[in-house]
């Protein structure tokens, strides 16, 4: 049993992805009324999509895909879709260097970094409860994640999500790499980054 959904957890991820620099979802709690009737209080938030994107990066929103889960996504017509794009992300994992050319990596340990601390061994896997947005094509500013659907996070302290594939086998891939393992290494123990 994971405990009742506590939605300022959730909230309080997204600010905390926020304190650490890196993109997320501004939001705020708000008490909702439905014709006049006291609904409780929710959670507004922006969605991480390709107008998310566009919003703070350079560019339009067709210049830019999202997935929630690797399992929907954006879809600009044509064949443009996120899986299009996603699939090229992919394939350039075997080669570190060409994974930089999509994948925001500092940005990813942040994320990783969140996710251990939070604790979300229930849902939080390789295809559920994480976002990803970038631009449809490589060098043009990288692949961020952002917390999604925090809200059953931190309720066990013994909780050890380090074996989660998330996301969708990118940090497990990225992990083979010495200069990445580095870098990770660095963020979560500054003092230790450079032995």
């Amino acid at each position: 049993d994971t405990g009742p959904e506590v939605p300022e957890v959730d909230m309080w991820i997204d600010d905390l992805q926020l304190a650490m620099g890196q993109p997320g979802k501004h939001g705020r709690q708000v008490h909702l009324f439905l014709n006049g009737s006291y609904n409780g209080i929710y959670h507004l938030h922006e969605h991480v999509d390709e107008d998310f994107m566009a919003s703070y990066q350079p560019g339009v929103r067709e210049d830019f895909h999202f997935t929630a889960g690797a399992t929907t996504g954006s879809d600009h017509g044509a064949g443009d879709t996120w899986r299009a794009t996603w699939t090229k992300l992919k394939a350039s994992l075997p080669n570190y260097t060409q994974a930089k050319r999509w994948i925001d990596v500092t940005n990813l340990c942040d994320y990783m970094i969140l996710g251990f601390y939070a604790g979300n061994d229930w849902d939080w896997s390789a295809q559920h409860n994480w976002s990803a947005a970038g631009p449809r094509l490589p060098d043009q500013g990288d692949w961020k994640f952002i917390a999604q659907d925090s809200d059953v996070c931190l309720q066990d302290l013994a909780a050890d999500c380090t074996d989660q594939d998330v996301p969708d086998g990118i940090f497990t891939a990225l992990m083979r790499y010495s200069d990445f393992r580095v870098l990770f290494r660095g963020i979560v123990n500054p003092d230790q980054s450079a032995t």
